[in-house]
């Protein structure tokens, strides 16, 4: 599977916004982490939601994952996608390399994700990441400094982020996109 990572334009944010309006959704209900603290911890690329424990506030509704096969293609095409969070420039991604084998699974779309978010982070941060922490005199606070690259990371380290869901989009040509949700 091959990445391609460049900032994306108006037109191309509008495009996606616009294409998305008339395709054929399927929603993937997935938490799974952007990167690992500790490399070698065991990765679980999909858990459900659920509201034990959690009250009446920021409680998700119970997601129904029964049947749901992680690695089954999902998307028979190469396909696109934005990421803007926590960008101040949105980078548009292409993904390439899987359509021909069978097309791409919901573990796959969780990889490629990933994969965009390091190669982007590694854009801007060279071999040394920016601080999660800056120190401002008498109080610390818990973001990263904003960079000055070509996206313009602000706020959160890549440890902080997680992906809570992806929204497939097929079109009638064939074609397809992917909406990402993205928590911190």
């Amino acid at each position: 599977m091959q990445i391609e990572i460049k900032p994306a334009t108006p037109e191309d944010i509008a495009n996606l916004q616009t294409l998305s309006d008339k395709a054929h959704r399927v929603h993937i209900p997935a938490f799974a982490p952007i990167a690992f603290p500790d490399p070698g911890a065991e990765v679980q690329p999909l858990m459900g939601f659920s509201r034990e424990g959690l009250g009446n506030h920021g409680a998700y509704d119970d997601e129904d994952l029964e049947g749901f096969d992680m690695y089954a293609p999902l998307i028979k095409t190469d396909f696109t996608f934005k990421i803007d969070y926590p960008l101040k420039t949105a980078a548009l991604v292409t993904v390439s390399g899987k359509a021909q084998e069978g097309g791409y699974s919901a573990a796959d779309m969780i990889a490629a994700v990933k994969a965009a978010y390091e190669g982007i982070y590694q854009m801007e941060d060279g071999d040394t990441p920016a601080p999660d922490h800056v120190n401002m005199g008498a109080f610390i606070l818990a973001n990263r400094p904003a960079t000055k690259g070509m996206f313009g990371i602000w706020g959160h380290g890549i440890h902080d982020l997680a992906i809570e869901g992806i929204d497939t989009f097929v079109f009638e040509d064939g074609s397809a996109t992917i909406d990402v949700s993205i928590g911190s």
